[in-house]
């Protein structure tokens, strides 16, 4: 075991210990080393020693534990769920304290019509679904480890698992948060409709402990499918699967799960799936479609018709329920039962573009060749996740040097294939020193900074997930004024053409204390632009090049400035879209991005953070940065990227972006449901979020002193059951419903954004809110003169025109009027996002615009 120096001394020790125990009770605290030991490691077999263990029973014990803890400052402290993570994060190599949440198990509230749970960080992952599924809900991540995985262990780690194709990570289903930063509590702003201010959600969830201790977790739930099939497909080669993997995500399938298992996974497996003889197989897909009733004659035909033209060797379909989980079973024990194989198995965790699935494949048979060793390899296929596992003896100077060897190459191959490090098991201790493949020093001199802004005393988790010796002042020379642009403020926007010029500009702001705002196409610069300042207003249009597209990996890499229709005509003759840029058409991609424009598309979704891969921003330090990658899956540091959502250009000018397309679906159909009052329309959307045959996207809206209107939006493969389903509900509503089909772009979204600019010039106000969808029926009263647009999906809201007491609205976020801007303030939060403005623009010469709280 590795020892540290120990941090405490016995008469500290003792006094924490006095001072613990008639908190959590004695059988809560370790102290004995032969106890402590059980916490010195997790799934990777490395080793720490903590100097003692507390469980504390419930959320108030722990606040009442971190009280006293912060009169013991320079103590490190650990925070730990199951400790089934794969990368060395809960590992405490420098002593300290552990502070293990199993015991916060208390399920506290659920609300199915609305879609969420509230669990402490201690509830298992597998017993979130077991209690959910009978009323006909399901909560979608489900790692390898989810039968003794905590909710908590996976934010910190955002983890993924078998469901991430349809499903995703984390991140995607958690909606808020109460978190500890030192011994203050704060609950995080929501992610299901922020507006406000920066997205502290995002940049907790997959930060690994290391910038807050999380209690409680706000989880999106979802409606179960009412079928589910599974397969299994094998092939006498590997390429041969992966090949089809590649098919069936461009097939009309409702695809929720694509594992790919290559021969030594069938073979370590085989004894435990006694019903499935895998003979002479060399590689295998085990797939589930979640599916009607009706389609899964249809679906399965189209997956063997897809087996037959890979050349495949045999199709398996499972009959049964038990014979399904059989097969699953199998599956996940693939880790268990190739540990059995060496005293150590070394598990990897990389993602590389769609498209490079078969690159990296090809390569790890050339490394377990060149080092005569074996890797034993699954992938999540459909988000391009590997684990290359590796088993060796770890007491072999030989083989531990080779297995070190293969995983550096396996590591470096992915990034080279535009890939990352970690895709689901996070950096920790294991992968931080080949953090550097992802990220240069002014990167990880970020990462660092944020640590110190959250944690500034660097206590929680240290050595974990983020280099801290990256750490140092990077303050850019101002340089001489730039020859191409006057020295005095213009009202035309100054236009850089490349990097270069544009960092000219943010010297010489810098130098002449400036400020900047960039406009993008000018759409929004009456409402934004502030009043009695020194304001110059730049045009990134110049950066509208396509640096990379990779129609394979649903992927495209463009500069910030390109106008979205162009974009959108683009991906259309590759038959591909991307749905939020329906937000303004006319507006350039890093105007949506930064001012996180609202599309009424994917309605049940969360914006912007759901596609955008990387992002390339200038900051005001004139340091062009970049964070994410092409892959779909990236834990690789901390998901910086989801700060410049919604940030309004006030952290940095995003210049390029990444993005994660969708393939264009072949029908689209638009209903229209009329009524002559609000309240069924909106009983009847909210009815809607609980099925799974629910609309792609949803919103209702008076835009003239008509009717109101629901409007949905139905595609994909289960259209008809959606447009079955839709015409139900309008009888049951005695609502009239019509219906016309249409293209993958519509004008909903700029009619809306055209009334918000009306009302501006008019000196009309617009209030903008979010509250829980059924809450939205408490507004009728006040909407009942007023034009209005819902989104019941989220819930929420838009009202134009004057109310008498607008700030007793219930979830009011902002208020647009000339001369009543309003953004609702995050006190609690307020010292960490100015923390950030810090980090990025010291010098405070990017404009921070009314519509953000800072």
């Amino acid at each position: 075991m590795k020892i540290s120096t120990p941090c405490l001394c016995a008469e500290q020790k003792h006094k924490i210990i006095q001072a613990l125990r008639p908190i959590v009770g004695q059988d809560a605290i370790i102290s004995r080393s032969d106890a402590l030991a059980a916490y010195g490691y997790d799934a990777t077999g490395q080793l720490g020693y903590p100097e003692m263990v507390v469980l504390p029973p419930s959320i108030d014990s722990l606040r009442q534990v971190l009280e006293i803890l912060e009169s013991f400052p320079h103590i490190p402290i650990v925070v730990r769920g199951s400790g089934t993570n794969l990368c060395g994060g809960t590992v405490p190599t420098m002593g300290g304290i552990v502070i293990a949440l199993v015991r916060l198990q208390s399920w506290m509230h659920h609300d199915l019509i609305n879609r969420y749970i509230v669990v402490e960080s201690g509830v298992l992952t597998a017993s979130i679904n077991q209690r959910l599924n009978p009323f006909g809900y399901h909560y979608g991540p489900d790692p390898g480890s989810y039968h003794i995985s905590t909710i908590g262990g996976n934010v910190g780690e955002n983890a993924g698992g078998i469901h991430g194709v349809s499903y995703g990570v984390t991140t995607q289903h958690v909606l808020q948060m109460h978190v500890y930063i030192g011994d203050k509590g704060l609950l995080t702003p929501t992610i299901h409709d922020y507006r406000t201010t920066l997205d502290m959600t995002g940049l907790l969830v997959g930060s690994e402990g290391t910038l807050a201790i999380v209690d409680t977790v706000v989880l999106n739930i979802l409606p179960k499918w009412p079928h589910v099939a599974t397969m299994l497909i094998t092939f006498s080669s590997l390429p041969e699967a992966a090949d089809m993997a590649m098919a069936i995500l461009r097939a009309p399938l409702s695809l929720s799960a694509l594992e790919l298992l290559d021969q030594a996974s069938l073979k370590v497996i085989q004894p435990l799936m006694p019903d499935m003889d895998f003979g002479d197989a060399r590689a295998a897909l085990l797939i589930d479609i979640h599916t009607s009733p009706n389609r899964v004659l249809q679906e399965s035909t189209t997956l063997k018709e897809l087996a037959i033209s890979h050349r495949a060797l045999k199709v398996h379909m499972a009959e049964t329920t038990i014979q399904s989980d059989s097969w699953w079973k199998g599956r996940r024990a693939q880790y268990g039962a190739a540990a059995r194989l060496a005293p150590r198995l070394w598990v990897q965790d990389v993602t590389v573009p769609l498209s490079q699935l078969q690159s990296l494949l090809q390569r790890l048979e050339q490394i377990q060749s060149h080092y005569a060793m074996p890797i034993i390899t699954v992938a999540h296929a459909g988000d391009g996740n590997l684990h290359p596992d590796i088993p060796y003896h770890p007491r072999s100077p030989k083989e531990f040097a080779n297995a070190q060897a293969m995983v550096g190459e396996i590591l470096q191959e992915a990034v080279a294939l535009g890939g990352t490090i970690s895709g689901e098991h996070g950096i920790g201790q294991e992968k931080l020193p080949y953090l550097g493949l992802m990220y240069g020093a002014e990167e990880q001199h970020i990462f660092t900074a944020i640590k110190q802004c959250f944690d500034p005393r660097c206590r929680l988790n240290p050595g974990i997930a983020i280099d801290m010796t990256a750490h140092q002042d990077q303050h850019h020379s101002h340089g001489s004024s730039p020859a191409s642009f006057a020295s005095l403020l213009s009202p035309i926007p100054w236009q850089p053409t490349d990097l270069h010029e544009l960092r000219e500009i943010i010297q010489h702001a810098c130098r002449r204390h400036l400020t900047l705002t960039v406009q993008g196409m000018g759409y929004w610069q009456n409402i934004l632009h502030p009043e009695e300042q020194m304001v110059q207003s730049l045009s990134l249009r110049a950066f509208d090049s396509i640096h990379e597209f990779d129609p394979a990996s649903l992927s495209i890499t463009v500069g910030a400035g390109i106008r979205n229709d162009e974009l959108t005509k683009f991906l259309a003759s590759y038959h591909l879209a991307h749905p939020l840029l329906n937000a303004n058409p006319h507006g350039t991609l890093g105007g949506l991005i930064s001012r996180h424009a609202r599309s009424w598309h994917h309605s049940y979704q969360f914006g912007w953070r759901e596609s955008l891969l990387a992002v390339s921003v200038m900051d005001g330090q004139g340091r062009h940065l970049k964070f994410g990658s092409k892959a779909v899956k990236d834990v690789a540091g901390y998901d910086v990227k989801k700060l410049f959502i919604g940030s309004w250009g006030a952290l940095g000018l995003i210049t390029s972006v990444t993005l994660r397309c969708e393939v264009m679906p072949h029908i689209i159909f638009l209903g229209i449901f009329r009524a002559k009052s609000l309240e069924p329309l909106l009983n009847l959307a909210i009815e809607f979020g609980s099925h799974a045959y629910r609309p792609e996207a949803i919103f209702l809206k008076r835009w003239s002193l008509t009717d109101p209107e629901l409007v949905i939006r139905v595609l994909g493969p289960h259209y008809a059951e959606m447009m079955r389903w839709a015409e139900h509900l309008a009888l049951s509503y005695q609502a009239e419903l019509t219906w016309q089909q249409s293209g993958s772009q519509d004008d909903f979204d700029i009619e809306r954004e055209s009334i918000i600019h009306q009302a501006w010039q008019q000196y009309v106000s617009c209030y903008e809110g979010g509250v829980w969808p059924t809450d939205l029926l408490n507004l009728i009263p006040v909407l009942v003169d007023h034009l209005f647009t819902l989104f019941p999906a989220s819930g929420a809201y838009e009202i134009y025109g004057q109310l008498p007491c607008p700030k007793m609205l219930p979830g009011l976020h902002r208020v647009w009027h000339p001369n009543e801007k309003w953004s609702l303030p995050y006190p609690t939060w307020q010292p960490y996002v100015r923390g950030l403005k810090q980090i990025f623009d010291p010098e405070q010469i990017l404009t921070v615009p009314w519509t953000l709280s800072l």
